[in-house]
């Protein structure tokens, strides 16, 4: 531990980067350091004003020598949420283009958040829409995302309430049709507006579901 009287930010980075902690809160910071919570507060806002941490959110830094990654950044500055739609499809191959929008599911009110030039984009959805997603290891880092099927389906889902514009270039090989069955089913449970089910069920038909 590193005494509030030698607390200094070489030390602090140094250390920062050896145990890979990829975001701090004051909370994290107080207990790794063994200061108090105040000064923690206070050293994370001013070496976030110097550069030395960023600030990704109220609460939440990183070290700028070891940043997480935009997929990271978007589990965690907008919780509970996960990686899907447009970036999920293009992360498994389902969609050809590169996307540069990071694209999440919230049951939290929909919004864009901006951080380091990069924005983050924030899709409401009701709870009983929000599963199928898993935790996977994607370069040493810890990320949730939709399956593939489910982040299909969210796709189609904004589609039919006009969120979205409809891609024609799928490529559905690698869909794994009865795990999308079973999903579409809580779907078809879930929305409750007659014409957004209908036209949901007509993209289904779409893409031969």
């Amino acid at each position: 531990m590193v005494s509030n009287q030698r607390l200094n930010i070489k030390e602090v980075l140094r250390k920062i980067e050896s145990q890979r902690l990829a975001v701090i809160t004051p909370n994290i910071f107080a207990q790794f350091f063994n200061v108090s919570l105040s000064n923690a507060r206070i050293f994370l806002s001013r070496n976030a004003k110097s550069g030395n941490f960023i600030r990704l959110r109220k609460g939440l830094y990183s070290s700028i020598n070891f940043q997480p990654s935009s997929l990271e950044i978007a589990n965690l500055i907008q919780r509970p949420s996960y990686i899907s739609l447009e970036i999920a499809l293009s992360y498994y191959h389902v969609i050809p283009e590169t996307v540069y929008v990071v694209t999440s599911i919230t049951t939290k009110h929909s919004k864009d958040i901006n951080v380091l030039n990069q924005i983050y984009r924030y899709h409401q959805i009701n709870k009983g829409l929000y599963f199928g997603y898993q935790k996977i290891h994607l370069s040493n880092r810890n990320i949730i995302i939709a399956t593939k099927e489910k982040a299909l389906l969210d796709y189609l889902y904004f589609v039919a309430r006009g969120q979205k514009k409809y891609n024609e270039r799928f490529d559905l090989r690698s869909i794994d049709k009865v795990k999308l069955q079973k999903y579409s089913k809580a779907f078809f449970k879930n929305i409750k507006n007659k014409h957004i089910k209908k036209r949901f069920g007509l993209l289904l038909v779409k893409i031969n579901l």
